[in-house]
Formats: C-alpha cells, structure tokens, sequence
C-alpha cells in the first residue's frame, strides 16, 4: 500500500465540524475531541435540527475503528479522503477472519484526487438534544398524542395509547416520534396531526407539525360517518371513526373478532362474506342513527 497521512482526533474533528455545517447549514453544532488511554473520539452534539441518525450518516463517515459485539473484537480502517472531503473505505481486515460479521474490505485504487489517511477518532457519537425544556416538548408531544387518540393524559407514564396491548408508557412514544422527526433551522413545535395513508411507515401514525413547515396536507372534507375500506393488500377490511365510538359498538366489534390496528387507526379484520355484511350492516345502523 502507498504511504498515508495519519490525522490526529482534533484533525479529524475538524473535518466532522465542516462537513456536518456543510450539509446542515444553519444548525449549530458542538463537536469536541477527547483523547484518553487506549484511543480518541469525538461527540458530536446538537438541539434540534436534523435527526441523530441524519447527522451519523455524515459524521461516522470519519471513525477509524469499529467493534464487532458478536465475537467482542475492533478492527481498524484506513480511508481515501476525497476533494469535496467525503471519505471511502481503503482498506480493513474485518473480523469475519476470526467467525466475526465485518466484513473485509480492499480499495487500494484511488479515486480522482484523493488521499490516504487513517483518522485519529476511534469512534464517533451524535446526540440530539430537544433544547432548554425538552421534558416539556415531550409532555406536549404525550399529551397530544393522548388527546387524537381520545384517552385521558394521566402524566408521562400513561398507559394504552394503542390499545390494552400497548406495553409502552406515552412518553416513550412521544420520544420515539421526536427522534424520527427533522427540524429545519427556526422551526419549532405547534402540534400534532394524524398521518395520511402515504405517510404511514407503519412506525409512526403521527406527524409533527412545526412552525414555518409544511402543515395538515390537503385533505378531502372530514366525514361524520364511519368508513369502510378494502384493503386488498392485506386481504382484509378496515373501518375508521371520526371519533371513539360508544362501548357497547366496540364490544360489538371485538366479540366479532374485529381487532384495532395502532399503525393505521382503524379497525381491521380478514375478507370474507360473514365480516363485509358486519361491517355493512354496522355502518348502515350507525349512520342511520345520525340522521
């Protein structure tokens, strides 16, 4: 292999620094370097805007070292530093040599321009904070969650949000949205809205709504009245409420084997004859009722 030049962890740090303000102009960002016995890293830390995995993708980029947990062994890389100061693996023995899972790899030809390196940083690690009172964002978060799927805020550790079989407490799934959710730069938290069919990813069912962002998409006029769908998919049916309805139609849904989805706010069940005249019949009697 062809000589490279190695970077101290404050060096590297300094690449980190540019190329996270590169591709996420307008967020402040720390990032420190810390030398210790045995190694270097660097932490990369900020308040809201881009999420933590958004940022890793641009700053782990730059680690010189990688842990394979399965067989408790480091392996070490060397990289190709590019103009535009993205980096390329060069070169590393993996571990799967000693029944690891990181894989080997061998670029010993250089791209146009580029340099040798091997970085001083062994690790890199990013974390987003939620600015001064992000126990307060949460709060809003859990409580707003609470209210669109019509329960009782009880505190952070509200149980039930997606049904009897929800083991989690309304924080953690307020925490969970938050870190799945980007703010651009003087964008703040208003509230939450329920998530469009095509936003659904079947992890979230909710959306941020931030100042100065995109807001409710534009939907067809809310219905008064419950809804079928056929969801050929999935090879079954599903009804959606415009609000919780009564205990005894939904003792009525569940002795029928109808079951409540917490991904897509619906209620579902498979596709046969016996469950499209329930659901026909139920919607008819309901909305009867209406009239």
């Amino acid at each position: 292999m062809s000589e490279k030049r190695y970077l101290s962890c404050a060096e590297t740090a300094k690449l980190v620094r540019e190329a996270v303000k590169r591709h996420f102009p307008g967020t402040r960002f720390s990032v420190r370097s810390d030398n210790y016995a045995g190694g270097a890293s660097i932490h990369v830390s900020w308040a809201l805007g881009p999420t933590t995995k958004e940022v890793e993708v641009v700053a782990k980029q730059f680690e010189g070292k990688d842990f394979d947990g399965m067989i408790d062994m480091a392996c070490h890389y060397d990289h190709w530093l590019l103009p535009d100061g993205t980096t390329r693996i060069r070169h590393t023995p993996g571990t799967e040599g000693s029944r690891g899972m990181i894989q080997a790899i061998d670029n010993p030809i250089p791209p146009v321009g580029a340099e040798a390196v091997r970085f001083g940083a062994d690790y890199i690690f990013c974390e987003r904070s939620y600015g001064e009172n992000e126990n307060g964002l949460n709060e809003k978060v859990s409580r707003a969650m609470c209210e669109l799927q019509h329960i009782t805020y009880e505190g952070p550790n509200t149980r039930g949000l997606f049904g009897d079989g929800d083991p989690d407490v309304v924080q953690h799934h307020a925490w969970r949205l938050l870190q799945d959710t980007s703010f651009a730069p003087g964008e703040e938290y208003t509230g939450l809205r329920r998530a469009t069919p095509e936003e659904n990813d079947w992890q979230h069912c909710f959306v941020v709504l931030k100042t100065g962002g995109p807001q409710k998409p534009t939907e067809s006029p809310a219905t008064t009245t419950p809804t079928l769908t056929v969801n050929n998919e999935r090879n079954g049916y599903e009804i959606r409420f415009p609000q919780k309805p009564a205990d005894d139609i939904l003792q009525r849904m569940k002795d029928a084997g109808w079951r409540w989805s917490k991904y897509s706010s619906c209620w579902y069940h498979r596709q046969t004859p016996a469950n499209l005249a329930f659901a026909t019949l139920l919607i008819q009697e309901l909305t009867g009722a209406d009239r």
